[in-house]
Parts: C-alpha cells; structure tokens; sequence
C-alpha cells in the first residue's frame, strides 16, 4: 500500500542492482552509521526499535549484500 511506509537500501554488488527491504532496526541502525556513529551506538538503535534485533543475521546479511565496501578495527 502506498500509504504505509516503508524502508530499503539498494546496493549494486558486481553492478548488479539489489533492493533489500529494512525493517525499523535495521534503518535506525544504518541511520546512525551513515551519521558517521560507531557500530556500537548503531546496534544501539537498532535494539531500542525492536529488542529482538537479530544483530549476527543482520550484519552478515549487509555484508553479503555488499551494503559495506570496508571496516576498520
């Protein structure tokens, strides 16, 4: 329905171009590093949205999708 909102980020990896659909955490999530904020206070926001954030499947997801290029340590 276009009158309920909605959240996605797309990523091309190896140019091909991905819709993936977000729940609340994980925008509130992607939100916050896209601000230039720590991973830390990210995974943060994500738990504030929706205690049962699935931290692990989420951000192996981000990095299969090709969401990130890099991290530092």
């Amino acid at each position: 329905s276009l009158t309920q909102a909605s959240r996605a980020v797309i990523v091309r990896p190896e140019w091909q171009v991905l819709v993936i659909s977000l729940d609340h955490a994980a925008y509130a999530a992607l939100q916050t590093l896209e601000r230039g904020d720590s991973l830390g206070l990210a995974l943060e926001a994500a738990l504030a949205c929706d205690a049962q954030f699935d931290v692990g499947s989420e951000l192996a997801a981000w990095f299969r999708s090709g969401l990130f290029s890099s991290y530092l340590l």
